[in-house]
């Protein structure tokens, strides 16, 4: 990708805005052409911030932000679709006090969101409700069959966060998530409640045949409760870790 180095940071977004880094308007899947890169701007400094409703980001690579590479804050109704952030500071996409923001995707939207220091996906706060992460590689290299992971886990749900769900019941729902440092899904806190984890692959490749351990498949922590995990017709593979699901004392499933 052609990459742009930053020498400070980005303006936070405050108007509706669609951000595509490709040579086409029509939906653009593969290896993004545009590299956004952090490595020269200051401690603590994010990457793309959106703090209005109705943005998009399409076809764009962020990496070696200090802090999260792509954040999400105080908004609703965003797109994410063919993104990668790797080796960021503290997560790959963040969706902060936000709803309804979709991640990925079932027609080759992909995104890619592995080797940050923290998590691939954090979702935080009680007005993060309805988001989804659809189709994508949490931990493994485009293709998922091969490690790359996260320090810490692959996507983190936290105080109070409500409603949203990771994968679903079509094939082309499933998230890739292996290989991470920590739990392959961890939600976590009183009142993080009522999300699902619907027809992924946790600890192992895109075939659903090779090993690929985070700690622990799913783990549940500090009160949270209620989370569905796996369906019918949206069932999970979960498998070579050290617990398939973990769910702590004070914590319900």
């Amino acid at each position: 990708p052609t990459r742009i180095a930053l020498t400070g940071a980005l303006p936070v977004v405050t108007a509706p805005l669609t951000v595509n880094g490709t040579n086409t308007t029509t939906l653009f899947r593969g290896t993004p052409y545009i590299e956004i890169n952090g490595a020269g701007v200051g401690a603590g400094t994010y990457g793309l911030r959106m703090a209005t409703n109705d943005c998009q980001v399409n076809g764009l690579r962020f990496t070696e932000f200090p802090q999260n590479a792509l954040q999400y804050y105080f908004t609703a109704n965003g797109m994410i679709r063919n993104v990668e952030a790797i080796s960021n500071g503290a997560a790959g996409i963040q969706v902060y006090d936000s709803a309804n923001v979709q991640i990925g995707g079932t027609n080759g939207e992909a995104c890619l969101l592995s080797a940050n220091s923290q998590y691939g996906l954090h979702v935080y706060g009680s007005r993060s409700t309805n988001n989804i992460l659809l189709g994508s590689w949490i931990g493994v290299r485009r293709g998922g069959t091969q490690s790359w992971g996260n320090a810490q886990s692959g996507v983190i749900i936290e105080d109070q966060a409500r409603f949203n769900r990771i994968g679903g019941t079509n094939l082309l729902n499933r998230n890739i998530i292996a290989a991470n440092g920590g739990p392959g899904i961890l939600l976590q806190d009183g009142g993080t409640t009522n999300n699902r984890v619907l027809g992924n692959y946790l600890g192992v490749d895109a075939t659903g045949t090779n090993p690929l351990r985070n700690t622990y498949g799913v783990q549940i922590q500090n009160g949270a409760g209620y989370t569905e995990i796996g369906a019918p017709t949206g069932g999970n593979v979960i498998a070579a870790h050290y617990s398939a699901i973990l769910i702590d004392t004070g914590s319900v499933g």
